[in-house]
């Protein structure tokens, strides 16, 4: 009798001790899944804003008409930057580039440098459409610097999170890497 009740004591801490690492791997699951929406989320925020402010860099342009005057060759720069930042975006998707979401980020960068060097070449000049608009872009630019520190602080607590001890098990399991650029459903993002 004594020897039987060992054995189920024994059978029983085995299968409380199979539940808890059932349980503390599907609460490590649960982490890891909020952690990539919020990274999809913050990337989704941080693209529209992107594309947002590429369909009003457009408007001004039409709108501004610098002709010859000083807003001349910020608007060149500007075209070339919207035309190049097009034409990469635009390129296949390889699988492990990794640069490719800094080189996007940068172009991103580039392209706000010379919206707000055109904008403010254009500014005051009476026309209050052009006006309007150079204060809808200032505002959008403000967002998108928020957006990408939101997005690089998800970014961050994902790879911190696949990296340490219980969500680098369970990442591994799951076969799930760290992203060289946002992924969505679809495929890479900057792929689209």
């Amino acid at each position: 009798m004594r020897k039987r009740v060992r054995f189920s004591l024994a059978g029983l801490v085995l299968a409380a001790l199979a539940a808890g690492m059932i349980g503390w791997t599907g609460v490590v699951w649960v982490e890891l899944c909020r952690c990539e929406v919020q990274v999809d989320g913050a990337w989704t925020r941080l693209d529209n804003g992107y594309r947002h402010r590429m369909d009003l860099a457009r408007d001004l342009l039409l709108l501004a008409r610098p002709g010859d005057g000083p807003a001349a060759d910020p608007a060149r720069r500007m075209r070339e930057t919207m035309d190049g930042l097009e034409r990469f975006t635009a390129m296949p998707f390889l699988p492990d580039d990794g640069d490719r979401y800094a080189t996007y980020l940068a172009w991103q960068r580039r392209l706000g440098d010379v919206i707000a060097e055109f904008s403010s070449a254009v500014r005051g000049g009476g026309d209050r459409q052009v006006d309007r608009l150079c204060e809808n872009l200032a505002e959008l630019e403000v967002r998108i610097r928020e957006d990408l520190r939101r997005f690089d602080r998800s970014m961050g607590e994902f790879n911190g999170f696949t990296r340490s001890f219980p969500g680098s098990v369970v990442a591994k399991v799951a076969r799930i890497k760290q992203p060289g650029c946002p992924t969505g459903t679809d495929g890479p993002i900057l792929a689209r």
